[in-house]
C-alpha cells in the first residue's frame, strides 16, 4: 500500500514486491488500510467489507483495539508463566494466531521440528491415571 503522500492510487493494496505481485483495488483508502491490516494478521480469502470510508475506519479501529487488548492479556498471561522474553513473544504470537484463526484441532496440530516424542514414565505401570 502506498503512503498518504503518494501521487499514485492509495486505494490499491499490493501483496508482494515483484512485478508479479497480486493487488486489490479497494473502494477507499480506509478500506485499503483495513485490507492491509487483515493481511498482516494473515486473514486470507474473500471477505465482505464495507465500502464506506467511515465504516471501514470504524471496523479497522475495532479490529486494532481488539488485537491490542488481546496482546496485553496474552502478555500478562505469558509473563506470569515464563521469564524468557523470546519464549514469551512466541507464546503471545501463537495465542494471537489462535485468536484470529482459532486453535487447531488435535489432528491439525503442528509440532515443532525439535519436539521429541513423549517418553513413558518409568515409574508408571502404563495403565494411566
Amino acid at each position: 500500500m502506498l503512503d498518504d503522500q503518494a501521487m499514485f492510487d492509495r486505494e490499491t493494496v499490493f501483496f508482494g514486491k515483484d512485478k508479479k505481485a497480486a493487488w486489490v483495488v479497494c473502494a477507499s483508502p480506509a478500506q485499503a488500510l483495513l485490507v492491509k491490516r487483515m493481511a498482516e494478521l494473515d486473514i486470507r480469502g474473500d471477505r465482505s467489507l464495507p465500502d464506506a470510508e467511515r465504516a471501514c475506519r470504524k471496523l479497522l479501529d475495532e479490529l486494532n483495539s481488539r488485537v491490542e487488548a488481546a496482546k496485553v492479556e496474552f502478555d500478562t498471561l505469558a509473563s506470569s508463566r515464563v521469564s524468557e522474553s523470546k519464549v514469551r513473544a512466541e507464546i503471545i504470537a501463537l495465542m494471537l494466531r489462535w485468536l484470529v484463526h482459532s486453535k487447531p484441532s488435535p489432528g491439525q496440530r503442528h509440532e515443532p521440528e525439535c519436539a521429541q516424542p513423549a517418553q513413558p514414565d518409568p515409574d508408571s505401570d502404563g495403565a494411566g491415571a
